[in-house]
């Protein structure tokens, strides 16, 4: 009984400890206090980072996101006055922006893992989202190594393709192979990347915003 007590009171001290956090941030947004706004920024922080990696299981990007909710009060300070819980309105907004990257990525997943079965299977080229297929393919490609592999996936055979930009048969058979093996690795890094994500189908207890009690 009395461990359970004493854990139940260090929580919280712990809880009312980092509601002063949220406190001070919204009171130096208030006045203007720069120097106060700094360190409580970096105690707030401190207390986003972890939930966001609850969403998104990274690191980095759990950081951005804490810190851009944290920015997004900083450009609200004009309407600062207007909020009451800073805590709970910070913890909305990075929970947000959380889920907002959790479905963009799974959907850039599900292009790109159209985009591996394209790579064995050209004849579905047409049944993709044809900005993001572009996008990824300038973007990991050498500019040849795009013209060569679009033409290919638009049904141009080597000996076509040859003839258009005046090359060898065996030299656009080599770049294209080349350009497989290249999109066939990022997409291989692509998914062990953005393997936890796609098992987040859903926000467990635990990732609820805390409660002030």
């Amino acid at each position: 009984m009395i461990k359970v007590f004493i854990m139940k009171a260090v929580r919280n001290s712990a809880a009312k400890i980092m509601k002063c956090y949220f406190k001070e941030l919204l009171e130096a947004l208030v006045t203007n206090n720069n120097p106060q706004f700094g360190s409580a920024y970096i105690k707030c922080l401190e207390k986003l980072i972890p939930y966001c990696k609850g969403f998104t299981k990274d690191n980095g990007v759990a950081e951005d996101i804490a810190s851009s909710a944290i920015m997004k009060l900083w450009a609200k300070k004009e309407e600062a006055r207007e909020i009451n819980n800073c805590r709970s309105w910070l913890f909305t907004v990075a929970r947000n922006d959380c889920i907002t990257y959790i479905s963009k990525n799974k959907k850039h997943k599900k292009y790109l893992q159209q985009i591996a079965s394209i790579i064995e299977k050209p004849a579905i080229y047409k049944s993709i989202d044809k900005d993001f297929w572009n996008w990824f393919l300038k973007i990991k490609l050498t500019d040849r190594e795009y013209s060569i592999f679009s033409k290919s996936l638009a049904g141009l055979s080597n000996e076509e393709i040859a003839d258009e930009l005046d090359s060898a048969p065996k030299t656009i058979a080599n770049i294209k192979s080349q350009a497989k093996k290249k999109l066939q690795i990022l997409l291989q890094e692509f998914n062990q990347k953005s393997s936890n994500l796609t098992n987040h189908n859903s926000i467990t207890d635990n990732e609820v915003e805390p409660s002030d009690r």
